[in-house]
């Protein structure tokens, strides 16, 4: 989630901040996530913890992962084109 080209945060998460102390963790602090996905009556709504400003570009982005091998396949004996991707990436080393 972007908005005026700002990725916002969807969980709580600890920043470090250098006024409060010279190490961490006696310098972060916690950053309350900026939004949530809500679902009221089987759809989802995006409901921000500040609105934003009127005319603010929002960009969602939606992750969608893939499975690298099938389960119980090890990556050096799978077929798939991600693991024949990094097997043609490996060199030999010298002796």
């Amino acid at each position: 989630m972007f908005v005026g080209g700002r990725k916002l945060s969807k969980v709580d998460i600890s920043v470090y901040n250098k006024t409060l102390a010279q190490d961490s963790p006696e310098a972060d602090q916690t950053r309350t996530k900026e939004y949530e996905v809500v679902t009221v009556g089987g759809n989802k709504y995006i409901q921000f913890t500040t609105t934003p400003a009127v005319d603010t570009e929002i960009r969602v982005v939606k992750r969608t992962g893939k499975k690298w091998i099938a389960a119980g396949e090890t990556l050096r004996n799978s077929n798939s084109a991600i693991a024949r991707f990094i097997r043609g990436a490996t060199i030999e080393l010298p002796k």
